[in-house]
């Protein structure tokens, strides 16, 4: 039993790790967010600082490796739509959504 529930565990660790790679190298095919996020009044300058602060200046690999060192702490970066840390905005929709399990809930105890 001991066994199956390690290799289960490794096989959903795998599989973490292959959904957040084509979910995370799905972003370089969207378009650049250095444009989203900074509109149309900017120059150069901002459009360099912004990239080498998000660390967009990096290759691929070392920018996925970042953000999993980075997830597993729990810092998911910022969202490129809104600008604000992912953190925030999960917790807020979470918070937000712990009103619509409950009627689920008292649903199933009866």
């Amino acid at each position: 039993m001991l066994n199956y529930v390690i290799r289960r565990i490794f096989q959903s660790v795998v599989v973490l790790l292959i959904v957040g790679l084509v979910a995370f190298s799905m972003f370089r095919f969207v378009g650049d967010p250095i444009d989203n996020m900074l509109g149309q009044e900017r120059t150069q300058a901002d459009i360099e600082r912004l990239r080498t602060q998000l660390g967009l200046d990096q290759p691929f690999p070392l920018q996925y490796w970042r953000f999993l060192e980075n997830a597993v702490q729990g810092n998911f970066g910022v969202s490129y739509r809104q600008g604000r840390p992912v953190a925030e905005i999960i917790a807020e929709r979470a918070r937000q959504q712990r009103w619509n399990w409950r009627p689920s809930a008292v649903s199933l105890r009866s």
